[in-house]
């Protein structure tokens, strides 16, 4: 996503099997659509989190000035104004396996990118991807 090489968490025994180390090669696939996506997903994200604080905070400038002051990271970051320049909010720091249960109650594996962002530096952003590399979803973490 960044063409970053990033650390795998892969907590317990149970997640070094071929099915994760397969989910995690198919994510270094390029798919311009994908990517466009995840452009999409993120911006809402942000503006799904300053609408929430909006109160405190009347431009997503002035959130993004206080979450750089409040984490000592990233002054001076201008805040993004839509997909196109979302990426340059947003650093990926590691990548998660996962093990889930769907609403079915079938187990799955899913993959997810974990970053920080300038709109919330506490929780961040993910993106999940299910095993066979298909974006399940992107937003705040």
């Amino acid at each position: 996503m960044n063409n970053a090489l990033l650390p795998v968490d892969m907590s317990g025994d149970e997640m070094f099997t071929l099915k994760a180390a397969n989910a995690l090669k198919r994510l270094s696939i390029d798919c311009p659509e994908t990517a466009e996506r995840i452009r999409k997903l993120l911006w809402l994200a942000a503006c799904e989190s300053h609408a929430q604080n909006i109160e405190m905070f009347p431009t997503l400038q002035d959130q993004v000035d206080s979450e750089a002051r409040f984490a000592g990271k990233r002054p001076g970051q201008i805040a993004p104004t839509g997909p196109k320049d979302i990426m340059a909010a947003v650093t990926f720091t590691g990548v998660h396996v996962i093990n889930s249960t769907s609403a079915d109650g079938q187990a799955r594996l899913l993959i997810g990118v974990m970053g920080e962002c300038s709109w919330d530096a506490e929780y961040g952003v993910a993106v999940l991807f299910d095993d066979a590399g298909r974006l399940v979803s992107a937003g705040g973490a």
